[in-house]
């Protein structure tokens, strides 16, 4: 069977950092948590070849993270999309931050699973 995986190139906006947690067979789950304003965790569930599970986190739970399963090995996720609007002075005050976090099945009738 062919691998349907390939390497991409970064791109996005400013700030942040890269990062590159290797290629795996397939991804399971994908956990995501947040404060009253941002996503503060992620931790993903990859598999490898053999069949072996090996996780990645990044960041810190602030609350019980949401769960979204794929239904590996048939499902498999086809895009992720972030988004970030940074602190902005209205009226006298501080409007907070938010992100927003989206990935996109392969399976699903309506692609999306987002978490804010």
């Amino acid at each position: 069977m062919a691998k349907l995986y390939r390497k991409v190139a970064l791109y996005g906006g400013e700030g942040g950092r890269e990062w590159d947690d290797d290629v795996y067979e397939g991804v399971r789950k994908v956990y995501v948590g947040q404060d009253i304003n941002r996503i503060t965790y992620v931790k993903f569930e990859y598999v490898k070849e053999d069949g072996q599970v090996v996780t990645s986190k990044y960041g810190k739970i602030a609350q019980q993270p949401k769960e979204f399963v794929l239904q590996y090995p048939d499902e498999h996720i086809i895009a992720v999309e972030g988004n970030y609007r940074g602190v902005a002075k209205c009226h006298g005050g501080d409007h907070k931050p938010r992100h927003s976090l989206r990935f996109c099945p392969s399976l699903k009738k309506n692609p999306t699973e987002s978490f804010i």
